[in-house]
């Protein structure tokens, strides 16, 4: 998940065009997809793959846009995109929080530490 964010960063700067990071909660699938003429569509080669999400991991999602079991945040040819955060949950009581913590900024990884001031909201 880390690797498409960094990928679609650096190519949307690199091809001056718009890419967006894709997750389907009905199916529990992410792909990215990159614009070409007026529409979005997902990329042929392996950073186009439609990846999995596992059953026992429950997923939450700040500030992404949505279009029905759709969240996506989109990648700008300015090097863009806006801060948001992918909450991760295992039934174990683990968390992980893909984090962009401003449009210029890159994502990361995020150990959440339950009762424990939340690290640069």
């Amino acid at each position: 998940m880390l690797a498409l964010t960094h990928y679609a960063k650096t190519q949307s700067v690199y091809q001056s065009q718009y890419y967006r990071l894709y997750f389907d909660t009905d199916r529990r699938e992410y792909w990215l997809s990159a614009r070409r003429k007026s529409e979005y569509q997902r990329l042929k080669s392996d950073f186009g793959s439609k990846f999995g999400i596992q059953g026992d991991i429950e997923i939450d999602f700040e500030n992404f846009d949505r279009e029905g079991s759709l969240y996506y945040i989109d990648f700008k040819p300015e090097g863009y995109s806006r801060q948001c955060r992918i909450l991760l949950e295992d039934g174990k009581e683990n968390y992980i929080d893909v984090v962009c913590y401003g449009p210029a900024e890159s994502f990361e990884v995020i150990e959440r530490i339950e009762d424990a001031a939340d690290q640069r909201e």
